[in-house]
């Protein structure tokens, strides 16, 4: 009797799980094809043929549903960003060279002709040189573990927008979209990246890519500051062609993290060469598209609500609904 009932449970549990996954998924497609204000737990409802009172029932409000789908962009980037870093500390650390310098991408070392017989001064001005540029490839690859997670994000908002929107959401949105409880949900999957990014500039300055008396170690101010920086101008690439001077702004985002880096010990050749090479070997990783978020399983914070509650009329609202008319509207059909 008892693991039939323990049987029933865990069946009831999965149908909650896929049903709440159905949910996230149709509306992060809504939020990619119309944007976050263009979608509705009304739309979502009827898409998926629920009564909109069922909905409820996995998400108390829509700022809860926003909340889920800004963790599951969240996850998506910190998984995608997780990908890059093993993928830089798997180069460095193979046992294949990285190769000479001037295998490396066009232009990005001055190499001197050989020197000519006979010719010792220059025979050591040669050597000098390669073991400078020697030094300067050692310092790109230690940065490349901070530099690849920063240009997945620099990319987020041209590849994925709505998504990346989700994100931006919360910061720029004087309205209380989200409570408490949800806000810190998203808090805790976005937390590992930033230890993450923490643990890199430390070790970037172990190898002597950094200066570590210009770092806080211990502390995530460092890559905090680092993705507040980031995020704020690549915001404005709604503004191109509009803004001041026109500019790009993924060229302005890559001078922003040169310039940071560079407050920090970082030698402006060894950033842009770290650049030329993932963007050259490990481009693909750098895309996340639209539809890289949907039928991610990540499952929801959520508890079911003990109270049916709803969103406003506007969008972007977390006011509740009535109790008596949502479970009204959960009798009358059930998914």
């Amino acid at each position: 009797m008892l693991h039939s009932a323990v049987a029933v449970s865990s069946r009831r549990h999965r149908r909650r799980l896929a049903r709440s996954e159905s949910i996230l998924t149709a509306a992060m497609r809504l939020v990619g094809e119309n944007g976050i204000e263009g979608f509705t737990l009304q739309q979502i409802a009827d898409e998926l043929d629920y009564a909109i009172g069922s909905l409820y029932r996995y998400f108390p409000s829509k700022g809860a549903l926003l909340a889920e789908l800004q963790r599951r962009v969240v996850t998506v980037a910190g998984d995608r960003a997780g990908r890059l870093r093993r993928w830089c500390l798997e180069r460095r650390n193979s046992k294949a060279p990285a190769g000479p310098p001037d295998t490396l991408p066009a232009g990005t070392l001055e190499m001197k002709p050989p020197a000519e017989p006979g010719d010792g001064g220059s025979a050591v001005s040669l050597a000098k040189q390669q073991a400078s540029d020697l030094q300067l490839v050692g310092s790109a690859e230690a940065l490349m573990p901070v530099i690849a997670p920063v240009m997945l994000y620099e990319r987020l908002a041209y590849d994925a927008p709505a998504q990346f929107g989700l994100l931006s959401m919360s910061l720029g949105d004087p309205r209380r979209l989200i409570d408490d409880a949800g806000v810190l949900g998203v808090a805790q999957a976005a937390r590992p990246f930033f230890e993450a990014m923490s643990r890199d500039l430390q070790q970037a300055a172990a190898d002597g890519a950094l200066r570590i008396d210009r770092l806080e170690p211990g502390s995530l101010s460092d890559s905090v500051m680092l993705w507040a920086a980031l995020h704020g101008v690549v915001q404005l690439k709604k503004l191109e062609g509009l803004g001041p001077g026109r500019e790009n702004t993924a060229a302005t985002a890559a001078r922003l993290i040169s310039t940071l880096l560079a407050g920090w010990g970082a030698d402006a050749r060894a950033v842009d060469l770290a650049r030329r090479i993932i963007e050259g070997e490990a481009g693909a990783l750098l895309v996340i598209k639209a539809a890289d978020f949907e039928e991610v399983p990540v499952a929801p914070l959520q508890a079911p609500p003990a109270a049916a509650s709803s969103e406003a009329a506007g969008p972007g609202s977390v006011s509740a609904k009535p109790a008596a008319a949502s479970a009204k509207q959960s009798q009358e059909s059930k998914p």
